[in-house]
Order: structure tokens, then sequence, then C-alpha cells
């Protein structure tokens, strides 16, 4: 009995400690101002500059394939509810170029009555860090998550994108990987993962 007193004492000290770590980091990394964004661009089980298009196949279905996207064309998917749509671009050697998401149904024919559905997608699945944006967040929620983006641009209407970007100086950060953000009175209604050329 001694034994397990013992050990269950070393486990809850291990515990306490990994705790105490978890929450320092989590405390210098929101100290930081402006960031550099450092993880592979992914959303939907599929990285982009990393996944072939015959693992999205796979994981999504065939979805809706459009020969003018992309470098090899691209496919379009729905979530069951109608409520997003997921758009997968395929680069040279069937690599996915890019994969992005964004509020609604568009497709690549007008008047469609629905896209392809894709089980495997969620409105409610996370990007960013810990995974904590999704789609209809707030801007300050992505300036929080994300920091100052590396670069803004607007257009005529107000809407608003920003991008962030790795910038290899001095980093761990792999691929031209970037993440283009794009707000609409606010909220975030399109996000691009994006590495290929």
């Amino acid at each position: 009995m001694v034994h397990v007193h013992a050990y269950l004492r070393g486990v809850q000290g291990a515990v306490l400690s990994a705790g105490i770590l978890a929450l320092s980091a989590a405390f210098l990394f929101a100290q930081q101002g402006p960031r550099t964004v450092c993880f592979p661009p992914n959303w939907g089980g599929i990285v982009a500059g990393i996944t072939e298009d015959r693992d999205v196949v796979t994981l999504h279905g065939k979805g809706l394939f459009s020969s003018a996207l992309g470098h090899g064309g691209g496919r379009y998917y729905s979530d069951a509810q109608h409520r997003m749509t997921m758009v997968v671009e395929i680069g040279v050697d069937h690599v996915i170029e890019s994969v992005s998401i964004e509020s609604g149904q568009h497709g690549p024919i007008k008047g469609r009555a629905a896209l392809p559905i894709s089980r495997r997608i969620n409105i409610d699945e996370g990007f960013g860090v810990f995974r904590k944006l999704k789609l209809g967040s707030t801007e300050a929620e992505v300036r929080g998550n994300l920091g100052e983006p590396s670069e803004t641009r607007s257009d005529s209407r107000g809407v608003r994108t920003w991008v962030y970007q790795t910038d290899y100086t001095n980093t761990d950060c792999y691929a031209d990987a970037e993440v283009s953000v794009v707000l609409t009175d606010g909220l975030v209604t399109r996000v691009v993962f994006y590495n290929g050329d």
C-alpha cells in the first residue's frame, strides 16, 4: 500500500508539473506581439502542399470536379447542412495546393441545386492556434489568436483579407505556407490554406 501511495504522489507531481509548464507556455505565447503562423495550412484532414488528390477522394469522395481550378483542377464539397463550401485545388504532381472554406454554397456552376456532400467536413471545425477559430469568428478573435497579419487587403465592398504567412527567417517553418482570412462585416466568411507555387 505504501508503494501505491508513493506512485500516486509521483503521478500527481508529474501532472502538476505538466500543467504548470503548459500554462507558462500559454502565458508566454499570449504575451508575444505579431506572430508568424508556423503550422501546416490544413483543414478537413487535408494538408496543403502534402496531401495528394487521391487522398482527398478517399476522405471526401469525388466532389464536383472543375478543371478551371489550380494546375490540375479542383473539387467542390458541401457540408451535410449546406452551410459551407470546401474547395480543394490540385497543384503539380496531384499534390493539393490549397484548401478553402467559405460560408454558404459557392459552386462553379450557377443555378446548381446543391454541391456534393462530404460527411467529413463540419462548419464547427476549428483552425488557427489551438484550432480556436472557425467560420463566423470575429475580427477580434482572429487578431487575438493569430496576431497581426503580415498583409491586409480591402475591396470596394469593404471585404477585408488578412494574410498570415511564414517568413522563414530564424524560424523552423517550412514550405510556402500561407493562411488568408476573409472578413465580411467583421466576421470570418472565408479562409484559404495555401502551400504551393
